[in-house]
C-alpha cells in the first residue's frame, strides 16, 4: 500500500522485505532479503523517508527505487498513485 509523505510517494519497507521468522521483519509478499535491503538502504539505492519504529513501519521513496525493484512491487502490490491522479 502506497502513502503520501511529504509530498512524495512512498511503500512500507515491510512489503518490500521478505519475512524473516527470527526477527519478525517483512511480510509473505515481500521479495528482497532483509540483509539485502539494509544494504541497499546504506548504499542509498532505496531512500527511506521516515525510520520504522514499533508500530509504525519505515517509508521507502517509490520514485527513486531501483527499476527491479519497482516492477518487482508493482508486479505484487500494483502501480501504487501518481501525484497528478488525485
Amino acid at each position: 500500500m502506497a502513502e503520501i509523505f511529504n509530498n512524495r510517494i512512498c511503500v512500507f519497507a515491510n512489503e518490500l522485505i521478505i519475512f524473516n521468522p527470527k526477527t519478525q521483519v517483512g511480510s509473505e509478499d515481500g521479495f528482497i532479503p532483509e540483509g539485502t535491503y539494509y544494504s541497499m538502504v546504506r548504499n542509498g539505492q532505496l531512500i527511506v523517508l521516515r525510520r520504522g519504529i514499533p508500530g509504525c513501519p519505515a517509508l521507502v521513496d517509490f520514485e527513486t527505487m531501483r527499476k527491479d525493484v519497482k516492477k518487482g512491487y508493482i508486479v505484487r502490490k500494483g502501480d501504487p498513485p501518481c501525484r497528478n491522479c488525485r
